[in-house]
């Protein structure tokens, strides 16, 4: 059976900055996983925060991503307009539109 993880973005990041910072269970799990996944939501929500200055990157957020992603040795996973909709059912665990869309 394979194992996948799905990154939400302040995961994603901490990983790659200050890997200290993600709990030591939660880093071996990520590291034994078959795939390491991130949404496009994250993404997404990375170029918001780039473009509002709550988030500095050492390059444009494309870039970024493509190259962390790779040495992750992850893949980025697409939203279709059913997991937009999904969102309409999920309970209000999250209000975080990002954090609700990634659980989708």
């Amino acid at each position: 059976m394979s194992a996948r993880v799905l990154l939400d973005t302040h995961v994603f990041l901490s990983l790659l900055a200050e890997p200290k910072r993600v709990p030591a269970a939660m880093r071996r799990s990520i590291e034994s996983s078959d795939e390491r996944l991130l949404s496009v939501a994250s993404v997404w929500e990375m170029a918001i925060k780039s473009s509002i200055g709550k988030l500095r990157l050492p390059m444009p957020v494309g870039e970024f991503v493509r190259s962390r992603i790779r040495a992750l040795d992850g893949r980025i996973i697409a939203i279709s307009a059913r997991h937009a909709a999904a969102v309409e059912a999920l309970p209000m665990h999250h209000r975080d539109p990002f954090d609700r869309l990634i659980v989708v």
